[in-house]
Protein backbone atom coordinates (compact mmCIF):
# COMPACT_ATOMS: atom_id res chain seq x y z
CA UNK A 1 0.00 0.00 0.00
CA UNK A 2 0.97 3.40 -0.26
CA UNK A 3 3.64 5.02 2.35
CA UNK A 4 2.10 8.13 2.16
CA UNK A 5 -1.44 7.73 2.61
CA UNK A 6 -2.36 11.12 1.78
CA UNK A 7 -1.37 10.59 -1.68
CA UNK A 8 -4.00 9.22 -4.01
CA UNK A 9 -1.48 9.20 -7.45
CA UNK A 10 1.67 9.20 -8.44
CA UNK A 11 2.95 9.40 -12.09
CA UNK A 12 6.77 8.85 -12.13
CA UNK A 13 9.31 9.80 -14.56
CA UNK A 14 6.30 9.39 -17.63
CA UNK A 15 8.14 9.38 -20.99
CA UNK A 16 6.18 9.31 -24.13
CA UNK A 17 6.98 9.64 -28.06
CA UNK A 18 5.08 8.72 -30.98
CA UNK A 19 7.15 7.31 -33.77
CA UNK A 20 10.65 8.65 -32.08
CA UNK A 21 8.91 11.92 -31.53
CA UNK A 22 9.49 13.03 -28.16
CA UNK A 23 6.41 14.88 -26.16
CA UNK A 24 6.55 13.83 -23.05
CA UNK A 25 9.87 13.46 -20.48
CA UNK A 26 10.87 12.58 -17.42
CA UNK A 27 7.37 13.77 -15.95
CA UNK A 28 6.83 13.83 -12.07
CA UNK A 29 3.04 14.21 -11.09
CA UNK A 30 1.64 13.97 -7.91
CA UNK A 31 -2.50 14.00 -6.82
CA UNK A 32 -3.27 14.36 -2.99
CA UNK A 33 -6.71 13.09 -1.72
CA UNK A 34 -9.35 15.29 -1.69
CA UNK A 35 -7.40 17.93 -4.15
CA UNK A 36 -8.25 20.05 -6.89
CA UNK A 37 -5.11 19.97 -8.90
CA UNK A 38 -4.31 22.47 -11.98
CA UNK A 39 -2.09 21.42 -15.12
CA UNK A 40 -1.85 23.86 -16.94
CA UNK A 41 0.33 24.60 -20.30
CA UNK A 42 0.35 26.22 -23.88
CA UNK A 43 -1.46 24.15 -26.73
CA UNK A 44 1.13 21.48 -27.06
CA UNK A 45 3.09 21.56 -23.90
CA UNK A 46 1.88 17.67 -23.06
CA UNK A 47 -1.11 18.28 -20.94
CA UNK A 48 -3.70 16.02 -23.11
CA UNK A 49 -0.77 13.56 -23.80
CA UNK A 50 -0.28 13.25 -20.16
CA UNK A 51 -4.07 13.01 -19.17
CA UNK A 52 -4.68 10.15 -22.06
CA UNK A 53 -2.24 8.00 -20.02
CA UNK A 54 -3.88 8.24 -17.36
CA UNK A 55 -7.02 7.75 -18.65
CA UNK A 56 -5.35 4.34 -20.89
CA UNK A 57 -6.19 6.42 -24.07
CA UNK A 58 -2.36 6.07 -24.38
CA UNK A 59 0.12 3.98 -23.56
CA UNK A 60 3.41 5.15 -22.13
CA UNK A 61 7.25 4.81 -23.43
CA UNK A 62 8.09 4.56 -19.75
CA UNK A 63 7.42 5.35 -16.58
CA UNK A 64 5.61 4.40 -13.10
CA UNK A 65 1.90 4.80 -12.08
CA UNK A 66 0.62 4.51 -8.80
CA UNK A 67 -3.07 4.49 -7.63
CA UNK A 68 -3.29 4.06 -3.91
CA UNK A 69 0.40 2.95 -3.87
CA UNK A 70 -0.28 -0.19 -6.64
CA UNK A 71 1.69 0.06 -9.75
CA UNK A 72 -0.89 -0.30 -12.43
CA UNK A 73 -0.71 -0.86 -16.06
CA UNK A 74 -3.79 0.92 -18.28
CA UNK A 75 -4.41 -0.65 -21.75
CA UNK A 76 -7.32 0.88 -22.32
CA UNK A 77 -9.65 3.15 -20.86
CA UNK A 78 -11.72 0.48 -19.19
CA UNK A 79 -8.86 -0.43 -17.12
CA UNK A 80 -8.78 2.78 -15.62
CA UNK A 81 -11.93 3.24 -15.35
CA UNK A 82 -11.41 -0.11 -13.06
CA UNK A 83 -9.06 1.29 -10.80
CA UNK A 84 -11.71 4.48 -10.05
CA UNK A 85 -10.29 7.01 -12.80
CA UNK A 86 -12.75 8.64 -15.20
CA UNK A 87 -12.09 12.13 -17.65
CA UNK A 88 -14.84 14.27 -18.46
CA UNK A 89 -14.15 15.46 -21.90
CA UNK A 90 -14.40 19.53 -23.33
CA UNK A 91 -16.90 17.50 -26.22
CA UNK A 92 -19.43 15.91 -24.79
CA UNK A 93 -20.29 12.73 -25.15
CA UNK A 94 -24.04 12.78 -24.41
CA UNK A 95 -26.69 11.28 -26.61
CA UNK A 96 -29.22 14.66 -27.39
CA UNK A 97 -32.14 12.67 -28.17
CA UNK A 98 -32.16 10.58 -24.60
CA UNK A 99 -32.94 11.76 -21.42
CA UNK A 100 -30.64 12.50 -18.95
CA UNK A 101 -30.77 9.74 -16.75
CA UNK A 102 -30.52 7.57 -19.80
CA UNK A 103 -26.89 9.37 -20.58
CA UNK A 104 -25.98 8.96 -17.04
CA UNK A 105 -26.46 5.65 -16.83
CA UNK A 106 -25.93 4.47 -20.62
CA UNK A 107 -24.06 0.76 -20.58
CA UNK A 108 -24.65 0.41 -16.91
CA UNK A 109 -28.79 0.77 -16.98
CA UNK A 110 -30.28 -0.47 -13.35
CA UNK A 111 -32.13 -3.92 -14.61
CA UNK A 112 -35.71 -5.58 -13.36
CA UNK A 113 -36.00 -8.96 -14.18
CA UNK A 114 -34.08 -8.60 -17.32
CA UNK A 115 -35.64 -5.12 -18.13
CA UNK A 116 -34.43 -1.65 -18.03
CA UNK A 117 -35.14 0.16 -14.48
CA UNK A 118 -36.47 2.97 -15.57
CA UNK A 119 -38.24 4.47 -12.25
CA UNK A 120 -34.68 3.18 -10.55
CA UNK A 121 -32.33 5.11 -12.64
CA UNK A 122 -34.59 8.38 -12.57
CA UNK A 123 -34.70 8.24 -8.91
CA UNK A 124 -30.65 7.34 -8.86
CA UNK A 125 -29.80 9.79 -11.29
CA UNK A 126 -31.92 12.49 -9.63
CA UNK A 127 -29.97 11.79 -6.19
CA UNK A 128 -26.70 12.11 -7.89
CA UNK A 129 -27.82 15.78 -9.50
CA UNK A 130 -29.27 16.62 -5.80
CA UNK A 131 -25.77 15.17 -4.16
CA UNK A 132 -24.16 17.69 -6.83
CA UNK A 133 -26.18 20.83 -5.73
CA UNK A 134 -27.79 21.10 -9.33
CA UNK A 135 -31.33 21.39 -9.96
CA UNK A 136 -31.81 18.78 -13.92
CA UNK A 137 -34.90 16.84 -14.30
CA UNK A 138 -33.49 13.67 -15.08
CA UNK A 139 -36.56 13.40 -17.43
CA UNK A 140 -35.28 16.49 -19.94
CA UNK A 141 -33.98 15.58 -23.35
CA UNK A 142 -30.15 16.33 -23.23
CA UNK A 143 -31.04 18.25 -26.83
CA UNK A 144 -32.74 20.98 -24.29
CA UNK A 145 -30.46 21.59 -21.79
CA UNK A 146 -27.95 24.66 -21.79
CA UNK A 147 -24.54 23.85 -21.93
CA UNK A 148 -23.50 24.44 -18.42
CA UNK A 149 -26.24 21.78 -17.77
CA UNK A 150 -24.40 19.09 -20.23
CA UNK A 151 -21.52 19.91 -18.87
CA UNK A 152 -23.29 18.91 -15.66
CA UNK A 153 -24.52 15.43 -16.74
CA UNK A 154 -21.16 14.51 -18.55
CA UNK A 155 -19.93 15.07 -14.53
CA UNK A 156 -22.78 13.28 -12.52
CA UNK A 157 -22.13 10.48 -15.46
CA UNK A 158 -18.99 10.01 -14.30
CA UNK A 159 -19.68 10.11 -10.70
CA UNK A 160 -22.62 7.87 -10.99
CA UNK A 161 -19.40 4.92 -11.61
CA UNK A 162 -18.23 6.03 -8.02
CA UNK A 163 -14.73 7.59 -9.72
CA UNK A 164 -12.36 8.59 -6.94
CA UNK A 165 -9.92 10.75 -9.50
CA UNK A 166 -11.70 13.24 -12.14
CA UNK A 167 -9.83 14.79 -14.67
CA UNK A 168 -11.92 17.95 -16.36
CA UNK A 169 -10.23 18.83 -19.66
CA UNK A 170 -11.41 22.77 -20.17
CA UNK A 171 -14.56 22.57 -18.13
CA UNK A 172 -15.26 25.81 -18.48
CA UNK A 173 -14.46 26.25 -22.11
CA UNK A 174 -18.26 27.08 -23.51
CA UNK A 175 -19.53 28.39 -20.11
CA UNK A 176 -20.40 32.14 -18.99
CA UNK A 177 -19.20 33.55 -16.23
CA UNK A 178 -22.12 32.54 -14.17
CA UNK A 179 -22.52 28.88 -15.61
CA UNK A 180 -18.57 28.45 -14.09
CA UNK A 181 -19.45 29.95 -10.62
CA UNK A 182 -21.75 26.62 -10.86
CA UNK A 183 -19.70 24.46 -12.00
CA UNK A 184 -16.87 25.47 -8.77
CA UNK A 185 -19.74 24.33 -6.46
CA UNK A 186 -19.99 21.06 -8.06
CA UNK A 187 -16.69 21.11 -8.12
CA UNK A 188 -16.35 21.73 -4.26
CA UNK A 189 -18.77 19.42 -3.24
CA UNK A 190 -16.80 16.60 -4.84
CA UNK A 191 -13.62 17.98 -2.85
CA UNK A 192 -15.87 17.73 0.00
CA UNK A 193 -16.59 13.96 -0.75
CA UNK A 194 -12.82 13.07 -1.11
CA UNK A 195 -12.79 13.09 -4.81
CA UNK A 196 -9.72 13.94 -5.85
CA UNK A 197 -9.70 16.49 -9.23
CA UNK A 198 -7.23 17.29 -12.16
CA UNK A 199 -8.49 20.65 -13.84
CA UNK A 200 -7.11 21.36 -16.95
CA UNK A 201 -7.97 25.00 -18.15
CA UNK A 202 -6.30 27.80 -20.14
CA UNK A 203 -8.19 30.18 -18.10
CA UNK A 204 -6.23 31.25 -15.58
CA UNK A 205 -8.08 33.09 -12.89
CA UNK A 206 -10.08 29.83 -12.35
CA UNK A 207 -7.30 28.29 -10.56
CA UNK A 208 -7.09 30.75 -8.30
CA UNK A 209 -11.29 30.68 -6.82
CA UNK A 210 -10.64 26.28 -7.22
CA UNK A 211 -7.61 24.77 -7.34
CA UNK A 212 -5.48 23.59 -4.44
CA UNK A 213 -2.34 23.19 -6.76
CA UNK A 214 -1.01 23.96 -10.04
CA UNK A 215 1.57 22.30 -12.37
CA UNK A 216 3.09 23.56 -15.19
CA UNK A 217 4.07 21.86 -18.40
CA UNK A 218 6.05 23.30 -21.26
CA UNK A 219 7.16 21.60 -24.67
CA UNK A 220 6.82 18.47 -22.50
CA UNK A 221 8.57 19.02 -19.51
CA UNK A 222 6.77 19.83 -15.84
CA UNK A 223 8.42 23.40 -15.38
CA UNK A 224 6.94 23.53 -11.76
CA UNK A 225 4.15 22.55 -9.33
CA UNK A 226 3.65 25.07 -6.23
CA UNK A 227 0.34 25.02 -4.03
CA UNK A 228 -1.68 28.01 -5.52
CA UNK A 229 -1.70 30.01 -2.56
CA UNK A 230 2.62 30.64 -2.84
CA UNK A 231 2.34 31.93 -6.51
CA UNK A 232 0.83 34.58 -8.35
CA UNK A 233 -0.55 35.30 -11.73
CA UNK A 234 2.74 36.82 -12.73
CA UNK A 235 5.08 34.38 -11.98
CA UNK A 236 2.35 31.60 -13.72
CA UNK A 237 1.99 33.14 -16.65
CA UNK A 238 5.81 33.07 -16.91
CA UNK A 239 6.62 29.37 -15.88
CA UNK A 240 3.84 29.04 -18.89
CA UNK A 241 5.63 31.25 -21.58
CA UNK A 242 9.18 30.73 -20.40
CA UNK A 243 9.76 34.46 -20.52
CA UNK A 244 7.86 37.24 -19.00
CA UNK A 245 4.30 38.82 -20.51
CA UNK A 246 4.62 42.20 -20.98
CA UNK A 247 0.80 43.22 -20.77
CA UNK A 248 1.28 47.21 -21.71
CA UNK A 249 -1.46 49.20 -23.40
CA UNK A 250 -2.03 48.81 -27.15
CA UNK A 251 -0.48 51.74 -28.78
CA UNK A 252 -3.66 53.40 -31.46
CA UNK A 253 -1.63 54.59 -34.39
CA UNK A 254 -5.21 55.87 -36.16
CA UNK A 255 -5.43 59.64 -35.52
CA UNK A 256 -9.09 59.28 -34.28
CA UNK A 257 -10.85 62.19 -34.71
CA UNK A 258 -14.19 62.66 -32.95
CA UNK A 259 -14.55 66.15 -34.47
CA UNK A 260 -15.37 64.28 -37.90
CA UNK A 261 -18.72 62.10 -38.28
CA UNK A 262 -18.87 58.92 -36.24
CA UNK A 263 -19.19 55.70 -37.97
CA UNK A 264 -21.66 53.80 -36.02
CA UNK A 265 -24.33 55.75 -33.76
CA UNK A 266 -26.58 54.49 -31.39
CA UNK A 267 -29.52 56.59 -30.09
CA UNK A 268 -31.92 55.70 -26.99
CA UNK A 269 -31.29 52.05 -26.66
CA UNK A 270 -33.90 51.51 -23.83
CA UNK A 271 -32.39 48.58 -21.85
CA UNK A 272 -34.78 49.41 -18.73
CA UNK A 273 -32.61 51.25 -16.78
CA UNK A 274 -32.58 54.62 -15.25
CA UNK A 275 -31.46 56.55 -18.88
CA UNK A 276 -31.35 55.05 -22.34
CA UNK A 277 -28.19 54.22 -23.98
CA UNK A 278 -26.59 56.53 -26.54
CA UNK A 279 -23.08 56.94 -27.78
CA UNK A 280 -21.17 57.06 -31.44
CA UNK A 281 -17.97 55.36 -32.49
CA UNK A 282 -15.32 56.49 -34.67
CA UNK A 283 -12.41 55.26 -37.51
CA UNK A 284 -10.10 54.16 -35.66
CA UNK A 285 -11.56 52.93 -32.47
CA UNK A 286 -12.07 50.30 -30.55
CA UNK A 287 -14.89 51.11 -27.83
CA UNK A 288 -14.67 48.82 -24.84
CA UNK A 289 -18.06 48.18 -22.87
CA UNK A 290 -17.36 47.41 -19.01
CA UNK A 291 -20.23 46.78 -16.60
CA UNK A 292 -20.25 43.11 -14.03
CA UNK A 293 -22.56 40.78 -15.75
CA UNK A 294 -26.16 41.57 -16.60
CA UNK A 295 -25.22 45.33 -16.60
CA UNK A 296 -26.41 45.33 -20.55
CA UNK A 297 -23.53 45.38 -22.72
CA UNK A 298 -24.20 41.81 -24.24
CA UNK A 299 -27.68 43.25 -24.70
CA UNK A 300 -26.28 46.38 -26.54
CA UNK A 301 -24.22 44.60 -29.04
CA UNK A 302 -26.97 41.82 -29.55
CA UNK A 303 -29.48 44.44 -30.46
CA UNK A 304 -26.74 46.21 -32.59
CA UNK A 305 -26.11 42.89 -34.71
CA UNK A 306 -30.04 42.34 -35.00
CA UNK A 307 -29.85 39.44 -32.65
CA UNK A 308 -32.35 41.32 -30.28
CA UNK A 309 -34.25 43.64 -33.03
CA UNK A 310 -37.25 43.77 -30.54
CA UNK A 311 -35.04 46.20 -28.26
CA UNK A 312 -36.25 50.29 -28.95
CA UNK A 313 -33.57 52.21 -30.75
CA UNK A 314 -32.64 54.55 -33.57
CA UNK A 315 -29.31 52.96 -35.87
CA UNK A 316 -27.19 54.86 -37.93
CA UNK A 317 -24.00 53.74 -40.03
CA UNK A 318 -22.10 56.63 -41.77
CA UNK A 319 -25.22 58.27 -41.18
CA UNK A 320 -27.78 56.79 -42.12
CA UNK A 321 -30.51 55.25 -40.60
CA UNK A 322 -30.96 51.33 -40.79
CA UNK A 323 -33.45 49.01 -39.20
CA UNK A 324 -31.29 45.74 -38.76
CA UNK A 325 -33.86 43.29 -37.67
CA UNK A 326 -31.59 39.81 -38.13
CA UNK A 327 -27.66 39.44 -38.49
CA UNK A 328 -28.14 38.60 -42.46
CA UNK A 329 -28.74 42.59 -42.65
CA UNK A 330 -25.71 43.60 -40.35
CA UNK A 331 -23.74 41.85 -42.78
CA UNK A 332 -24.80 43.90 -45.71
CA UNK A 333 -24.24 46.65 -43.69
CA UNK A 334 -20.61 45.33 -43.22
CA UNK A 335 -21.27 45.15 -39.10
CA UNK A 336 -19.45 41.89 -37.91
CA UNK A 337 -19.16 39.63 -34.23
CA UNK A 338 -17.34 37.22 -33.09
CA UNK A 339 -19.56 35.92 -30.40
CA UNK A 340 -19.37 34.75 -27.18
CA UNK A 341 -19.55 30.93 -27.25
CA UNK A 342 -17.28 30.11 -30.82
CA UNK A 343 -18.20 26.46 -30.55
CA UNK A 344 -22.27 27.29 -30.31
CA UNK A 345 -22.12 30.35 -32.79
CA UNK A 346 -19.20 30.91 -34.80
CA UNK A 347 -17.88 27.56 -35.60
CA UNK A 348 -19.52 24.60 -37.23
CA UNK A 349 -17.04 22.72 -36.12
CA UNK A 350 -17.42 19.21 -37.75
CA UNK A 351 -15.92 20.59 -40.97
CA UNK A 352 -13.07 22.71 -42.03
CA UNK A 353 -11.29 25.36 -41.59
CA UNK A 354 -11.28 26.55 -44.89
CA UNK A 355 -14.84 25.99 -44.87
CA UNK A 356 -15.36 28.04 -41.92
CA UNK A 357 -13.40 31.04 -43.26
CA UNK A 358 -15.18 31.15 -46.15
CA UNK A 359 -18.35 30.68 -44.67
CA UNK A 360 -19.38 34.48 -44.71
CA UNK A 361 -18.29 35.21 -48.47
CA UNK A 362 -19.86 32.31 -50.18
CA UNK A 363 -21.82 34.63 -52.29
CA UNK A 364 -18.24 36.43 -53.47
CA UNK A 365 -16.83 32.99 -54.33
CA UNK A 366 -19.73 31.72 -56.54
CA UNK A 367 -18.89 31.79 -60.32
CA UNK A 368 -22.25 31.37 -61.81
CA UNK A 369 -23.99 28.48 -60.16
CA UNK A 370 -20.64 27.25 -58.68
CA UNK A 371 -18.06 28.27 -55.96
CA UNK A 372 -14.91 29.00 -56.80
CA UNK A 373 -12.40 26.26 -54.89
CA UNK A 374 -9.39 28.22 -55.92
CA UNK A 375 -10.56 31.91 -54.06
CA UNK A 376 -11.59 29.43 -51.54
CA UNK A 377 -8.18 27.77 -50.94
CA UNK A 378 -6.27 31.22 -51.26
CA UNK A 379 -8.85 32.94 -49.04
CA UNK A 380 -8.43 30.45 -46.50
CA UNK A 381 -4.46 30.29 -46.81
CA UNK A 382 -3.81 33.91 -46.20
CA UNK A 383 -5.62 34.34 -42.65
CA UNK A 384 -4.23 31.35 -41.55
CA UNK A 385 -1.11 32.97 -42.07
CA UNK A 386 -2.09 36.70 -41.39
CA UNK A 387 -3.24 35.51 -38.03
CA UNK A 388 -0.62 32.70 -37.54
CA UNK A 389 -3.69 29.65 -37.12
CA UNK A 390 -1.68 26.72 -35.79
CA UNK A 391 -2.61 23.52 -38.16
CA UNK A 392 -1.05 21.66 -40.94
CA UNK A 393 -3.88 22.13 -43.23
CA UNK A 394 -6.61 24.61 -43.80
CA UNK A 395 -8.88 21.23 -44.68
CA UNK A 396 -8.34 19.99 -40.85
CA UNK A 397 -11.71 20.03 -38.50
CA UNK A 398 -11.76 22.53 -36.44
CA UNK A 399 -12.90 20.66 -33.64
CA UNK A 400 -8.96 19.49 -33.69
CA UNK A 401 -8.15 22.76 -33.06
CA UNK A 402 -6.91 24.16 -29.39
CA UNK A 403 -9.57 27.01 -28.26
CA UNK A 404 -6.88 29.64 -29.75
CA UNK A 405 -6.58 29.01 -32.85
CA UNK A 406 -11.19 28.11 -32.70
CA UNK A 407 -11.17 31.95 -31.75
CA UNK A 408 -8.73 32.60 -34.59
CA UNK A 409 -10.68 31.22 -37.15
CA UNK A 410 -13.92 32.96 -35.94
CA UNK A 411 -12.66 36.06 -36.20
CA UNK A 412 -10.52 35.09 -39.87
CA UNK A 413 -14.68 34.66 -40.82
CA UNK A 414 -15.49 37.90 -39.78
CA UNK A 415 -12.36 39.45 -41.51
CA UNK A 416 -12.80 37.97 -44.65
CA UNK A 417 -16.46 39.58 -44.78
CA UNK A 418 -14.45 42.65 -45.05
CA UNK A 419 -16.38 44.62 -41.85
CA UNK A 420 -16.25 48.24 -40.94
CA UNK A 421 -17.69 47.40 -37.91
CA UNK A 422 -16.37 44.42 -35.90
CA UNK A 423 -18.25 43.72 -32.62
CA UNK A 424 -16.27 41.27 -30.08
CA UNK A 425 -17.75 39.42 -27.23
CA UNK A 426 -15.57 38.03 -24.75
CA UNK A 427 -12.83 36.64 -27.58
CA UNK A 428 -10.71 35.59 -25.33
CA UNK A 429 -12.94 33.42 -23.19
CA UNK A 430 -11.06 29.85 -22.62
CA UNK A 431 -8.23 31.05 -24.92
CA UNK A 432 -4.56 29.85 -23.80
CA UNK A 433 -2.83 32.82 -22.34
CA UNK A 434 -0.41 33.14 -25.47
CA UNK A 435 -3.24 33.24 -27.74
CA UNK A 436 -4.75 36.18 -25.99
CA UNK A 437 -2.53 38.49 -26.57
CA UNK A 438 -2.32 38.01 -30.21
CA UNK A 439 -5.83 37.96 -30.53
CA UNK A 440 -5.80 41.32 -28.73
CA UNK A 441 -3.05 42.62 -30.71
CA UNK A 442 -5.53 41.60 -34.32
CA UNK A 443 -8.10 43.86 -32.74
CA UNK A 444 -5.94 46.43 -32.46
CA UNK A 445 -4.40 46.12 -35.95
CA UNK A 446 -8.37 46.31 -37.50
CA UNK A 447 -9.04 49.43 -35.81
CA UNK A 448 -5.64 50.98 -36.99
CA UNK A 449 -6.47 50.14 -40.55
CA UNK A 450 -9.20 52.66 -40.02
CA UNK A 451 -12.50 50.06 -39.08
CA UNK A 452 -13.92 50.57 -35.60
CA UNK A 453 -14.86 47.68 -32.96
CA UNK A 454 -16.62 47.27 -30.10
CA UNK A 455 -14.81 45.03 -27.46
CA UNK A 456 -16.75 43.07 -24.42
CA UNK A 457 -14.31 41.33 -21.99
CA UNK A 458 -14.87 39.46 -18.90
CA UNK A 459 -11.47 40.28 -18.04
CA UNK A 460 -11.27 43.87 -17.66
CA UNK A 461 -7.42 44.26 -17.61
CA UNK A 462 -7.87 43.14 -21.29
CA UNK A 463 -10.43 46.06 -22.18
CA UNK A 464 -7.72 48.37 -20.57
CA UNK A 465 -5.08 47.44 -23.14
CA UNK A 466 -7.14 47.60 -26.11
CA UNK A 467 -10.09 50.10 -25.85
CA UNK A 468 -9.34 53.93 -26.86
CA UNK A 469 -12.43 54.95 -24.99
CA UNK A 470 -14.25 52.69 -22.79
CA UNK A 471 -17.97 53.22 -21.73
CA UNK A 472 -18.60 51.87 -17.87
CA UNK A 473 -22.82 50.29 -17.66
CA UNK A 474 -24.91 49.76 -14.64
CA UNK A 475 -28.04 48.12 -14.64
CA UNK A 476 -29.01 49.07 -18.42
CA UNK A 477 -27.24 52.76 -18.14
CA UNK A 478 -24.51 54.08 -19.16
CA UNK A 479 -22.67 55.75 -15.57
CA UNK A 480 -18.92 56.83 -17.39
CA UNK A 481 -16.99 57.09 -20.04
CA UNK A 482 -13.49 57.20 -19.48
CA UNK A 483 -11.00 58.08 -22.59
CA UNK A 484 -7.57 56.88 -23.33
CA UNK A 485 -5.00 59.60 -22.99
CA UNK A 486 -6.90 62.21 -20.59
CA UNK A 487 -8.34 59.10 -17.72
CA UNK A 488 -5.95 56.09 -16.92
CA UNK A 489 -7.79 52.93 -17.90
CA UNK A 490 -6.47 49.76 -15.73
CA UNK A 491 -8.22 46.77 -14.50
CA UNK A 492 -8.31 48.74 -10.94
CA UNK A 493 -10.10 51.53 -12.14
CA UNK A 494 -12.61 49.88 -14.38
CA UNK A 495 -13.94 47.20 -11.35
CA UNK A 496 -13.86 50.35 -8.78
CA UNK A 497 -16.09 52.41 -11.66
CA UNK A 498 -18.66 49.26 -11.79
CA UNK A 499 -19.75 48.79 -8.57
Amino acid sequence: MNQNNDLILEMIGINKDFSGVVVLEDINFELKRGEVHAIVGQNGAGKSVLMKILNGVYIRSSGKILVDGEDVHFANAQDARKKGIGMVYQEFSLIPAMNVARNMFLNKEPKKGGLTDDALMIRSAKKILEDLGVDINPKSLVKDLPVSHKQLVEIGKVVSEERKIIIMDEPTASLTKAEVELLNNVIRRLKAKGISIIYITHHLSEIFDICDRVTVLRDGKKILTSNVKDINLAAMIEAILGKKLTREILETKYKIDRKNPPKLELKDLDLGGPTKVSFAVWPGEVLGLAGLMGAGQERIVKSIFGILPSLEKELFVDGKKLNIKKPEHSLRHKITMVPEERQAQGLIVENTIKFNINLSILDKLRRGMLISDRVANDTAKKFVNDLNIVTNSILKKVKQLSGGNQQKVVIAKNLAAEPDIMILNDPNFGVDVGSKQEILALVRNFADAGKCAIFISSEFEEIAQVADRVLVLKDGSIIDEVFRGRDEITEESLLHAVQ
